[in-house]
């Protein structure tokens, strides 16, 4: 792990409390709040899980982020974790893809997966269709991200930013 978690500078942390206060702001102010928890779920800040797959060091922030977030969630108490670490697990991995076409499919089926699961022991709701919905809202989401990367790294001065 010390290759892709070396030292952090200043800089780094500066980034990274802002990632996590972006992903929060994008997740729990109304309207975008409505759809971010439940069995059906789009949550905009999601877009921001194509990070990890440019800069390792953004693992931090958005794990903040989605921690902070979780806490909002009608399943706080075991959301926190299990949220949390499912969101960690896909960060994880995304660190070591090839190619961020495959990040949109990691996040939808590890979070589809496991986020269906909790829901499905805390709310009774079906399995596989909720873990279904959790997996195209989640692939929807982060498909977006992948767009939006994909034109934002053109220019030089956002490349800078995120690959430093």
């Amino acid at each position: 792990m010390k290759k892709y978690f070396a030292a952090f500078t200043t800089q780094d942390w500066i980034k990274n409390a802002l990632i996590a206060a972006i992903y929060v702001v994008l997740t729990v102010t109304p309207p975008l709040n409505s759809m971010a928890y439940g069995s059906i779920q789009l949550r905009i800040s999601e877009v921001m899980v194509m990070l990890p797959f440019y800069n390792a060091k953004f693992v931090p922030g958005l794990t903040l982020g989605c921690l902070i977030t979780n806490m909002f969630s009608p399943t706080a108490a075991v959301d926190m974790i299990v949220g949390t670490l499912a969101s960690l697990l896909v960060f994880l991995i995304i660190i070591h893809l090839q190619h961020g076409y495959w990040v949109p499919l990691v996040a939808g089926v590890t979070n589809g997966l496991i986020i269906g699961a909790e829901l499905f022991v805390m709310t009774k709701v079906p399995f596989w269709l909720t873990a279904f919905y959790i997996f195209i809202g989640e692939f929807i989401a982060v498909l977006i991200g992948y767009i939006l990367f994909a034109l934002l790294l053109k220019n030089q001065q956002v490349n800078k930013l995120i690959k430093s």
